[in-house]
C-alpha cells in the first residue's frame, strides 16, 4: 500500500496515528520505509552489520573509528552518509563510548542538519513528534538534561558550539521525542529507533555523575 492510501489522525490523549483510507486484507502490508534514524545496541556491536542489521561472523570494521562494522563494501558505502560525521565523534571520545540513546540522538542531529527529506517522513516528520514534556517528572527531566549534556560533549568534534545550531534542533527536546526499544531487522535485531514518546531506560538513569 502506498503512503497516499494512508492518512494521519489525532486521538485525544494518545497523539497521532495512521489509518487506511480503504478496506485491507488480513496480512496485507500497509506501509514500509526505513526509519528516520537507528543504531545497533551496544551489546550487539561487532556481531551485526550497521547497515542491514544482519548477523555476520565476518564483518569488516570502519578503518577510522574501528567501531562500526559492515557485511562488505556495499553496506559500508550505503551507510556512509549516516556514519560520516559520527565516525569523527566516536574517534574523538575514545576510549569512552556513548550510550545508545546518545549515539542515536547524534544521528538525528546530523540528519536534521543535512535537511534531506527522508522517505519515512512522507506521512509525518520528526518535528511532528510530540515531546510530552509536561508529563515528565522533575527526576526524568533532570535525567534527560544530563543526556543532552552528554550529547553535547559527544558531538564536540563536529559541533563546537551547540548554541549556533538552528532553533529547531534542541538537544533536550530530541530526547523527549525518542522511544526506547523497538525490534527490527530480518533476524529481530534489537536496536534503538526514533519514535514519538519519551520513556526511560536503566542505563540512562545510571548516568547521574559522569557522561560516559
Amino acid at each position: 500500500m502506498e503512503a497516499a492510501a494512508l492518512e494521519r489522525f489525532r486521538s485525544p490523549g494518545k497523539g497521532s496515528g495512521l489509518r487506511s483510507r480503504r478496506r485491507v486484507r488480513p496480512g496485507e502490508l500497509l506501509y514500509r520505509a526505513e526509519p528516520f534514524a537507528y543504531v545497533v545496541s551496544k551489546e550487539l556491536l561487532g556481531g551485526v552489520c550497521e547497515r542491514c542489521l544482519r548477523r555476520n561472523e565476518h564483518l569488516h570494521r570502519c578503518s577510522q573509528c574501528k567501531v562500526a562494522k559492515y557485511c562488505g563494501k556495499s553496506c559500508q558505502k550505503e551507510a556512509w552518509l549516516d556514519h560520516k560525521q559520527e565516525c569523527k565523534c566516536l574517534k574523538n571520545i575514545k576510549p569512552n563510548f556513548p550510550p545508545d540513546s546518545v549515539r542515536l540522538a547524534g544521528r538525528i542531529v546530523f540528519k536534521l542538519l543535512r535537511q534531506l527529506v527522508c522517505v519515512s517522513e512522507r506521512l509525518y516528520s520528526f518535528s511532528d513528534l510530540q515531546s510530552n514534556t509536561e508529563q515528565l517528572s522533575e527526576e526524568m527531566k533532570d535525567g534527560l538534561r544530563h543526556l543532552a549534556h552528554t550529547l553535547q560533549l559527544y558531538l564536540k568534534a563536529e559541533i563546537e558550539d551547540a548554541s549556533h545550531l538552528p532553533a529547531a534542533i534542541d538537544f533536550f527536546q530530541i530526547f523527549t521525542k525518542r522511544k526506547n526499544i523497538h525490534w527490527c531487522g530480518s533476524q529481530m535485531i534489537k536496536c534503538r529507533k526514533v519514535s514519538g514518546r519519551s520513556t526511560e531506560r536503566k542505563e540512562d538513569k545510571q548516568m547521574n555523575k559522569k557522561p560516559w
